[in-house]
């Protein structure tokens, strides 16, 4: 028997059931008379009223045999009790169950109404010891995604089925994709949430409710910008922490789609803003440097190389963020973005906790990591992933895909044209392998609840510390095109991120 369910917002439920049976079938009440006809036993009259008497009073009507009197006649030792005949029937075991589980998925699957790639988790039990490996034969002969979850349970006796169900039913109630990206978005949103005090206070030490309420109550943003004396170059910043503001209610907007037309009015809570005074006095060269920058005399990058545990708390957080995003890219999105590619390189992919994701869930995939030297220099070696030592703005390995996990929001556009014109001189593919595989964040794409939008701007507002970009479908789209890539597609969402396909 085959099960298909699913995990709905209250529990598991069963959707559909398919059955498979051996063509061998014998009515309970017959079964004696073949059993000791067949070994050769018929002259214990004795036993065979007895079994027969055990027969007539057990519920059973009928019995579905694989083996017939051929099969037993070429397999003698089968029915000789002073011969070994194990190894034979687990070989046999091994073939014939999960062919038989394959003919009742299918069922299954056909009443389910969905394709076999939609499968996530496989549970195949057995009554008996000799079927190991028989979840990898099943998930071949129905053609299941490499990553889908596989559990065996095998030895159960009579309850196999109640223990697959049980087990199935533990699995599907655990926290599903949804249930995971929900609760990252608002972990995420619990940790950025004390950007919204900073960003008060800068507000009120830039006088920018001031300046609204002398422009007449309601100004578009280059007029607040000129009036609170801020460098022109600092206008997008300024217009990411109005976005925090609005969605916060500190301030509204008249949602206009073009930028420049967008009209902010004060409310009772109106207050904000502080480190955009660096420029105001026309100092272009500290308006184009970072805070951080301007906090510790270098960039992020160059303080990774220079201490140690600033480099090992950075990468330390980057492994933890990939283990819950790289578990639902497996799930959700894997098997489509990874079809047809052979080898792939994950830029700054730091230690390679990514890259190991999809080493595993693909093995067929070859993985590299390329980062700078003192990243790959404390990686741990693995068997599964190649490090190479380099810089993306200089080059970058051939490969049929990149990849480029929250990679591009650390930088302004100018330099992510600058990565993914490198990333386009490394695509060896020429088929649908061939493309960049972007995991970031794409602010507005989908339907978001207010945690979410909100978590994405006060991300948008954090990046600016090192001048980084949480960006819209549009300005994505922008890059793109400017770098020389013919076209994109954002193919699905991860809770806070987005995966995009980039083609060359």
């Amino acid at each position: 028997m085959a099960a298909i369910g699913s995990c709905p917002a209250t529990s598991a439920a069963v959707l559909a059931i398919g059955t498979a049976n051996p063509p061998s079938l014998f009515p309970q009440e017959k079964y004696a008379d073949w059993y000791f006809r067949v070994t050769g036993r018929e002259h214990l009259t004795g036993l065979k009223a007895k079994m027969k008497r055990i027969c007539e009073k057990s519920s059973i009507k009928k019995r579905h045999f694989h083996l017939t009197e051929e099969l037993l006649a070429d397999n003698p030792d089968f029915i000789d009790r002073t011969q070994p005949s194990l190894d034979a029937r687990l070989a046999m075991a091994a073939t014939v169950v999960p062919e038989l589980a394959a003919a009742a998925a299918r069922k299954a699957i056909a009443e389910w109404g969905r394709p076999a790639d939609d499968i996530t988790h496989l549970v195949v039990a057995t009554s008996s010891a000799g079927t190991m490996g028989a979840d990898v034969h099943l998930a071949a002969l129905l053609g299941l995604r490499p990553d889908v979850r596989r559990t065996l349970l095998f030895f159960q006796g009579c309850s196999a089925g109640a223990a697959a169900l049980r087990h199935s039913t533990d699995t599907m109630d655990s926290m599903s994709t949804q249930e995971l990206a929900q609760a990252e978005s608002e972990l995420y949103n619990h940790f950025f949430c004390y950007l919204k005090s900073m960003a008060l206070k800068c507000a009120v030490d830039l006088g920018i409710p001031d300046a609204i309420h002398r422009l007449g109550g309601a100004a578009a943003l280059p007029d607040i910008v000129a009036a609170v004396g801020v460098h022109p170059s600092k206008l997008p910043q300024v217009r990411r922490l109005m976005n925090v503001l609005t969605i916060s209610g500190v301030f509204v907007s008249n949602g206009a789609t073009d930028a420049d037309a967008v009209v902010y009015e004060l409310t009772r809570s109106s207050r904000l803003l502080k480190w955009f005074r660096a420029g105001g006095d026309g100092d272009t060269a500290a308006a184009k440097k970072s805070f951080f920058e301007l906090t510790h005399g270098v960039d992020r990058w160059e303080k990774n190389r220079e201490d140690g545990g600033d480099n090992d708390a950075f990468n330390l957080a980057m492994a933890a963020d990939s283990r819950i995003t790289m578990e639902i890219f497996v799930r959700e999105a894997g098997a489509g973005v990874l079809r047809g590619v052979g080898t792939l390189v994950d830029v700054g992919g730091g230690h390679g906790n990514a890259a190991r994701a999809i080493a595993a869930a693909f093995p067929d995939v070859k993985c590299t990591v390329m980062d700078l030297p003192h990243v790959v220099s404390e990686a741990a070696a693995d068997e599964t992933v190649e490090f190479v030592a380099g810089d993306m703005f200089e080059h970058i390995p051939p490969a049929d895909a990149v990849l480029l996990k929250l990679i591009l929001h650390c930088w302004e556009d100018d330099n992510c044209v600058k990565i993914l014109r490198r990333c386009k001189e490394a695509i060896s593919a020429k088929g649908p392998g061939g493309k960049v595989i972007i995991i970031d964040g794409v602010m507005g794409f989908g339907e978001r609840d207010m945690v979410h939008k909100e978590t994405a701007a006060l991300a948008d507002l954090y990046m600016m510390y090192i001048n980084g970009v949480e960006r819209d479908e549009q300005q994505w789209k922008k890059i793109f095109l400017e770098a020389g890539f013919s076209g994109y597609k954002v193919v699905a969402m991860l809770g806070l991120r987005s995966v995009l396909e980039v083609y060359p």
